[in-house]
């Protein structure tokens, strides 16, 4: 599996890289500021953000799965 993400700064830590390696998960970024790179993707996740996340108050990461679940 690739995940494609923009550059920024949660993406670049070193915890995460290594959760994705430890996951078999393989890490892709688009060029800096531009995010014109994954069009598709942009769109996607401003769907789902709108739609799903936004006016919404999760206690724990688990209920934001569930909340996610099934969208893809």
């Amino acid at each position: 599996m690739i995940l494609h993400s923009d550059q920024g700064w949660q993406y670049q830590h070193k915890n995460y890289q290594e959760a994705l390696t430890e996951h078999g998960i393989l890490q892709s970024m688009s060029r800096k500021g531009n995010c014109l790179d994954n069009p598709v993707m942009e769109n996607f996740f401003g769907l789902m953000k709108s739609e799903l996340l936004y006016n919404k108050e999760f206690k724990i990461h688990e209920r934001v799965q569930e909340g996610t679940r099934g969208i893809y």
